[in-house]
């Protein structure tokens, strides 16, 4: 149920939405966590891994977040879910 949610959220997204997350030089941890878990579930790539000394925990991987974001833009949303490859093996762990 919650994949199913999670798709119907992801097709509420307007490419505003991601210009304006985009736009933003240093956005909020939280925004950049929850891009983490999209790169996850679109089985793209992470940055190496490496330690956040402010936050204490490992570094948002932005960059390539980024690239997801431009990629996200240039096609339609629907188009960008039916891309995607969900299943409980990769949704599960971000639970």
């Amino acid at each position: 149920m919650c994949l199913l949610h999670g798709i119907l959220f992801l097709q509420t997204i307007k490419p505003a939405d991601i210009a304006t997350v985009r736009k933003l030089a240093k956005p909020p941890h939280l925004i950049m966590r929850i891009m983490d878990c999209s790169l996850l579930l679109f089985q793209s790539m992470l940055d190496t891994v490496s330690i956040d000394l402010e936050k204490s925990c490992p570094k948002p991987s932005w960059g390539e977040a980024l690239k997801v974001c431009r990629h996200f833009c240039s096609i339609s949303v629907s188009g960008f879910c039916a891309a995607a490859t969900y299943n409980h093996h990769i949704v599960k762990p971000l639970l």
